[in-house]
């Protein structure tokens, strides 16, 4: 049950009730909802907020699935890419796990059916793959999001370039993301490779509301973005407007790091003056 805090209304607590039937996904959120809620002013406000989590792709475990076996799917019949001559790469970059590595590992069992792939075409960061590839190789980069597209074109070009000073040739690449923004197509457009995602996305309020609401739409969030801190962990919130980039994303990926392209009103915890709040959803860092 939603708790029922002082601010909180008869008709919001049906409102909210409302959304969270409609939602299952804020059941286990309740205590975040109605501190997000009640730091709108307005009624505009609290409608923005509502097409916003009505909006909001949440992918389970079982979603994982399905659209793991549409990955695999894309690449050997789409593609027609073949184990023996390709591989797959995680775009981690570091010794630190990312959400790629985990998408990466939720996708190797789809291909077990296939004789011609195996462990060997797998492999865990774009720091050991760009380093053991070997000539006449199509490498596809995976990534579980992408937002403005420049994270997964950098490592495409430091791949490229770590790749040419060991002097290996002929390979072909190939770009996967379990979800990305539109947005992103037109710098990936820009890199002349195949690439797909099993979800695309657009912008929650830019691509959703026109005219008069997209206005208040965007005022009611920079208001709201005011009442958070100005920093956090060392990382200025300017750098976070509407989500990195702009991208104003409404995507999370249960369990795992939810994408700083998101709105950070649903997942900057502290609030200006104030010690830190309930968040829909968790991130280690910005």
């Amino acid at each position: 049950m939603i708790p029922i805090p002082e601010k909180v209304d008869a008709s919001n607590y049906a409102r909210l009730l409302r959304l969270t039937i409609a939602n299952k996904w804020l059941e286990s959120t309740s205590d975040a909802l109605v501190q997000l809620w009640n730091l709108c002013d307005t009624a505009t406000q609290h409608d923005l907020l509502e097409i916003l989590l009505s909006k909001f792709i949440v992918l389970q475990s079982r979603d994982l699935e399905r659209y793991g076996d549409a990955v695999a799917t894309y690449v050997v019949d789409e593609w027609k890419l073949s184990g023996t001559s390709t591989v797959i790469s995680a775009t981690c970059d570091n010794s630190r796990p990312d959400g790629s590595q985990a998408f990466l590992q939720s996708i190797k069992n789809k291909f077990s059916h296939l004789d011609s792939w195996g462990e060997d075409c797998f492999h865990n960061s774009i720091a050991v793959s760009a380093n053991i590839v070997n000539d006449n190789t199509n490498v596809v980069l995976v990534d579980d999001f992408i937002g403005t597209g420049k994270t997964i074109s950098g490592r495409l070009d430091w791949y490229r370039k770590t790749t040419a000073k060991r002097g290996i040739k002929n390979l072909k690449y190939f770009l996967v993301g379990l979800a990305a923004m539109e947005a992103a197509k037109s710098r990936l457009d820009d890199l002349d490779v195949p690439y797909a995602a099993a979800v695309w996305l657009s912008k929650g309020i830019t691509d959703h509301l026109a005219g008069p609401a997209l206005k208040q739409g965007k005022a009611d969030m920079k208001a709201l973005e005011k009442k958070l801190a100005a920093e956090w962990k060392g990382r200025e919130l300017s750098l976070f407007e509407f989500g990195y980039g702009k991208s104003e994303a409404l995507f999370y990926l249960e369990a795992h790091n939810v994408p700083n392209n998101v709105f950070p009103i649903f997942w900057w915890p502290p609030l200006k003056g104030k010690s830190n709040r309930e968040v829909l959803f968790r991130r280690l860092s910005p």
